[in-house]
């Protein structure tokens, strides 16, 4: 029983591993501002800010998730199948830290971004919304 048990963690920690490496990798470059052109599409604003906010709401968890993987990587470091698991969990811990302060300064950074969309957006609703007025009072004058 011990070996199976002791395999499903080996499992664990191994994938576990990498879907944080692969969510790190991922994240990094889709909330790179600096290679996005979202000042000129509000599409590309959008995934960034979509992409910022799934960083900043998994922190607590992946601090976690990678805080445990090292002491099960500790508690199991003679196991051959984990060989170099420890360095990559520590490069997760680091890489984790480096992403989650980039998502919040990103964040601060396209507030201003995301407010003048906001408001040019809510002026073109209003200016349509006048021309959708004027336009019904014509029709009822020509009734």
């Amino acid at each position: 029983m011990n070996s199976l048990d002791g395999q499903i963690i080996i499992n664990y920690i191994k994938k576990t591993t990498d879907d944080i490496r692969d969510f790190i990798d991922q994240r990094s470059v889709a909330i790179d501002i600096e290679k996005r052109k979202f000042q000129e599409d509000v599409h590309e604003l959008l995934d960034v800010k979509k992409n910022y906010t799934e960083v900043i709401n998994a922190n607590e968890t992946n601090e976690r998730e990678l805080d445990l993987l090292y002491e099960y990587i500790n508690r199991l470091h003679s196991k051959k199948e984990l060989k170099g698991y420890s360095e990559k969990i520590k490069d997760c811990q680091k890489d984790w830290i480096k992403i989650y302060k980039q998502a919040e300064n990103v964040k601060k950074e396209l507030e201003v971004t995301v407010k003048s969309y906001k408001e040019k957006t809510n002026q073109k609703i209003s200016d349509f919304e006048e021309v959708l007025k004027k336009q019904e009072k014509l029709m009822k004058n020509e009734n």
